[in-house]
């Protein structure tokens, strides 16, 4: 028998399993997603990493890639910090996607299309991790 995580990663791969998935988010999320908001007020004010002028970030996850855009562009735009990225998706459908996202300018990403915990993360040190909707990634709780 699969495992939750399997199925979810299967499901995940294929284009209407990533297109359901986009709908979902769409009920949870507006264009104004409010984790970008409480990220920059309560979060990146209180951390001496928002004052480095280059960010390593993890994003494990990373879907379709709309939100990490959206939080470094917001960050970027309000600390005229610059980033490495590291992005994590186990699904073609959504790296695809991702891929055209217009960061390049402040950005350096590398995407690694596989599970977590077959990543080869060069980096390995990061000023910020985003586990949004990704708990299944991980084996043994």
């Amino acid at each position: 028998m699969d495992s939750v995580k399997q199925v979810y990663c299967t499901y995940l791969k294929s284009s209407n399993g990533a297109d359901t998935y986009n709908e979902f988010k769409k009920l949870l999320y507006s264009t104004n997603d409010s984790l970008v908001q409480v990220l920059s007020k309560a979060i990146m004010e209180k951390l001496a990493v928002s004052r480095l002028k280059q960010l390593h970030v993890c994003d494990v996850g990373g879907g379709d890639g709309k939100r990490i855009t959206a939080i470094l562009r917001h960050l970027h735009e309000q600390n005229t910090n610059e980033f490495e990225l590291d992005f994590v998706e186990q699904s073609g459908v959504y790296t695809e996607v991702f891929a055209s996202n217009p960061i390049g300018s402040f950005c350096n990403t590398t995407i690694h299309e596989k599970m977590f915990e077959q990543a080869d993360l060069p980096n390995q040190t990061y000023d910020l991790v985003f586990l949004i909707h990704s708990i299944f990634a991980f084996n043994n709780g």
